[in-house]
């Protein structure tokens, strides 16, 4: 039973932490090509 939690911990912890990288390289591209937009207009 506590092994369980313990796998069922880890998971959430892993898919959480790879979410949150794909969150972050996905902002980073926006702000990116927001830069890039403006830099064109001016």
């Amino acid at each position: 039973m506590l092994f369980k939690i313990l796998e069922y911990n880890f998971i959430l912890t892993y898919f959480y932490r790879k979410y949150n990288l794909i969150i972050l390289f996905v902002k980073q591209k926006i702000k990116k090509s927001e830069e890039f937009n403006e830099k064109k207009l001016l």
